[in-house]
């Protein structure tokens, strides 16, 4: 009996291996997400708290609110950007919305251009006026 052993598939391995290739570098990477954590203070007894996930390095209040399905409705007046409605509580005349980070109430300009790191204690407010 005549048995023939192929050294091809070896040879094809030693090839690659020393090709410098691995079976790692075929892995797909995927990005990076961070969590973010918003509260929202309604009044007293009911506090809700929200999670958004985020790949960019450059977050900013509004990108939050999004990636934390908090529905939200805004106007701009002087030159500022008013919250009008956040998660189903608008805003009236006696009472609006405050934001706090890192329990320091913030006067917005635009939602776009607040920006926040992933360590900030986020915090918004239903308050008088």
């Amino acid at each position: 009996m005549n048995k023939k052993i192929s050294f091809l598939p070896l040879t094809l391995l030693a090839v690659f291996l020393i090709s410098g290739c691995s079976f790692q570098s075929i892995r797909q990477t995927v990005s990076a997400k961070d969590v973010y954590t918003i509260t929202l203070t309604k009044s007293s007894a009911n506090i809700v708290t929200k999670e958004g996930e985020i790949t960019s390095k450059n977050t900013t209040i509004d990108m939050l609110l999004k990636a934390a399905n908090i529905p939200f409705q805004s106007v701009e007046r002087g030159g500022a950007e008013i919250i009008t409605e956040l998660d189903g509580v608008l805003s009236t005349a006696s009472k609006r919305w405050n934001l706090y980070i890192n329990n320091q109430k913030k006067d917005i300009v635009k939602l776009s251009d607040t920006q926040i790191k992933m360590e900030d204690k986020i915090e918004w407010k239903y308050e008088q006026q």
